[in-house]
């Protein structure tokens, strides 16, 4: 891929495929408690395919908005925000009233039940990130913290990027990844700790992968990632460096990031026809597509094979027991996107730019 070519593209195909590797990581994850985690390597760390979403999420909205800019010299924040909520909200508040109802009717009174309803108002607000803190022994629907990220992301980084431009984008990003980095460091974002709110907020996949779009705009930037990211197998090495990264210990919470930017820009670079036959492979598409459902429905999906297997005295092997919630949720995401969600995806053509295409990763 060329420069000229980066910059004219609004869909990256390649990425369908990571948002496949992302989703499954977490589902592995959110299933693992019938695995010992000696033997499974970097799928223990159920944050991986977390934050592989959101380096791809950083990278996909900062090169839309960097497009929007350029085909229309300014950023219409309401339409963008308008676009962002017919993709989020309908399914998101969807499954939170099928949690509430669920929890009313079938959660025996006690810890969890009161907890969640405790916790309600910010999950409604898309707060639960910053005041929904991890305890217990269930903390239900916990996971949506990672969906409060990225929201509060779409609110304050569009108007940054608006208000002071490409150059100084690129300034508050790197002071940012700077900042992070330096309190992984000296550990200011322990519990207890007065920034510990702030770093709740600001994750640095999501600010990397913002910086290699911002990055990969520049046509000298572009050749820097180009030969750091584009030459031949640098997909294939990356993924054994990302692997390797994290059998590192603590210091995965660094370095994995920085890695997994590479790993994305490496699939964004390369459109050969060994790589894309793997990734353009329709089920891998097909899941990376209606992957925003599988996050929201797959805990459910847990829980229903949990409750049939302790039913009916079953014994599941681990795998099996994954491949079975996996394939659930992606059946219920499915008949979702399609019957639910892709009427208010096609709202979103009624608001964009007049010189901005409709046709985008989001």
């Amino acid at each position: 891929m060329t420069h000229s070519e980066f910059i004219k593209t609004k869909y990256f195909p390649n990425l369908d495929f990571l948002r496949f590797l992302a989703i499954s990581t977490v589902v592995w994850y959110h299933t693992a408690e019938k695995i010992e985690p000696t033997s499974i390597g970097v799928l223990r760390y159920g944050f991986a395919g977390v934050w592989l979403f959101f380096v791809v999420s950083g990278f996909l909205i900062t090169s839309l908005l960097l497009r929007e800019l350029r085909n229309t010299k300014t950023l219409d924040l309401k339409l963008f925000l308008i676009r962002r909520a017919l993709r989020i909200f309908p399914l998101y508040y969807l499954v939170l009233l099928l949690y509430v109802v669920l929890v009313s009717v079938l959660e025996p009174d006690g810890a969890a039940k009161d907890s969640f309803f405790d916790n309600l108002p910010f999950f409604l607000t898309y707060t639960s990130n910053l005041f929904v803190p991890l305890t217990g022994e269930r903390t239900i629907f916990y996971f949506s913290w990672s969906l409060a990220v990225e929201e509060q992301y779409y609110l304050v980084w569009p108007l940054i990027l608006l208000l002071l431009g490409w150059r100084w984008g690129i300034i508050i990003l790197s002071a940012l990844v700077a900042l992070v980095i330096f309190n992984f460091l000296v550990g200011f974002g322990e519990t207890g700790k007065p920034n510990q709110l702030l770093m709740n907020a600001i994750h640095l996949p999501i600010l990397l992968g913002s910086l290699l779009a911002l990055t990969m705009d520049n046509k000298f930037g572009f050749g820097i990632v180009k030969k750091l990211a584009g030459f031949p197998y640098s997909v294939i090495i990356y993924s054994a460096l990302l692997v390797y990264t994290y059998e590192l210990g603590v210091q995965v919470k660094l370095l994995a990031p920085i890695v997994m930017t590479l790993f994305v820009a490496s699939f964004v670079l390369h459109t050969d026809k060994n790589l894309v036959s793997v990734t353009n492979f329709s089920l891998f598409r097909h899941v990376g597509v209606v992957s925003y459902g599988v996050y929201l429905f797959h805990m459910l999906g847990a829980n229903f094979v949990d409750l049939v297997i302790n039913r009916l005295e079953l014994e599941l092997f681990p795998f099996l027991f994954f491949i079975t919630v996996l394939s659930i949720s992606v059946v219920v995401s499915s008949i979702s996107f399609y019957t639910f969600e892709r009427y208010f995806i096609n709202l979103k053509s009624h608001f964009y730019p007049k010189a901005s295409s409709s046709k985008d990763s989001l």
